[in-house]
């Protein structure tokens, strides 16, 4: 793993450059830990010369594509073993959990439904699937829309669970942005705006997009939170100006 790290960031440009690096949150519905590997990681970095910060996946998501709405929105990112999602405003997080639910999750119930080898089932989502529900219901790609619309609303379910939970307040209209691999078939977005639409949200919606590039938006989005914590750090490194001599007054 340390030579994989070493191989994806390289050498820092400077001791202590900052870098920052996503990690999942604790799933809310399994009894696996994050933990271990994110201080593995961690320590991995700090040993090549790096000051390095986890954040969460969502809120990396949230960094990445809604600095327009000053950092504020839900940023859920669907992965192949966990979905990640992150209520936030003005970059401050106030909710953060995962599933362990993804695009596996998907592949795998579709498989066992259909009695196509998972690796099969894979490849047919990864190559241009989309979800217009317009299939045979009894095939690969209807078992993948109908495992698709599963896990939006086990999702969903969690949000509303988990915003009661927080007791999160009423704030203003947010954006909900969606990304990651599992989110890539055609479709996908108008199918987690129809669901969400019809779930009882405690809060308003003001939309909900899809990242342009769903593969590489967390990672940009760590990236962002590096140089934004960088420019605070030298800010609070310059020094005050002297000031400035006032003129000797004339002499009589």
């Amino acid at each position: 793993m340390k030579l994989i790290i070493q191989q994806v960031v390289g050498e820092p440009d400077r001791p202590g450059e900052k870098v920052y690096f996503s990690t999942p949150a604790d799933p809310i519905d399994s009894e696996l830990s994050t933990l271990y590997h994110q201080k593995t990681i961690e320590s991995f970095l700090g040993d090549m010369g790096y000051e390095a910060e986890p954040i969460n996946e969502g809120m990396s998501v949230i960094y990445s594509e809604l600095a327009d709405n000053n950092f504020t929105g839900l940023g859920i990112s669907f992965g192949a073993g966990m979905t990640n999602v992150c209520l936030a405003y003005y970059a401050v997080p106030v909710m953060k959990f995962s599933v362990a639910r993804g695009g596996d999750w998907v592949d795998e119930q579709a498989a066992r439904a259909t009695g196509t080898p998972v690796d099969k089932v894979t490849s047919i989502k990864e190559d241009d699937f989309e979800l217009d529900f317009t299939t045979d219901v009894g095939g690969v790609e209807g078992a993948l829309s109908i495992y698709y619309e599963n896990l939006l609303d086990y999702v969903i379910e969690n949000i509303v669970s988990e915003v009661d939970e927080e007791d999160i307040e009423e704030g203003p209209d947010i954006p909900v942005v969606v990304t990651g691999g599992t989110s890539s078939p055609r479709g996908f977005e108008k199918l987690f705006r129809d669901h969400l639409r019809e779930a009882s949200i405690p809060f308003s919606i003001s939309g909900v997009s899809h990242a342009s590039e769903p593969l590489y938006s967390v990672a940009r989005g760590g990236l962002v939170a590096a140089r934004s914590d960088e420019d605070v750090d030298h800010e609070e490194s310059e020094p005050e100006p002297e000031p400035e001599a006032k003129p000797a007054p004339p002499s009589e």
